[in-house]
């Protein structure tokens, strides 16, 4: 991924993780993450990292492509 300036993809989705959400309850989504199951936040962290790029499982794990 990008570097952590600001504006980079890096700090897109940390900045995210760190608000706080309507459907968080006055949580950051981070702490709001924590009590979910592994595949919970697996998927929603796809989720995230697919508004900024795509994910493409390979056989050693996963490889992100940013878009242009």
């Amino acid at each position: 991924m990008e570097s952590g300036f600001s504006g980079s993809i890096y700090g897109k989705i940390t900045g995210h993780y760190a608000s706080i959400q309507q459907y968080t309850k006055g949580l950051t989504v981070r702490d709001r993450l924590a009590g979910q199951s592994f595949q919970f936040q697996f998927e929603y962290g796809l989720e995230q990292l697919r508004k900024h790029g795509t994910m493409t499982q390979t056989s050693t794990g996963w490889t992100f492509t940013p878009f242009p």
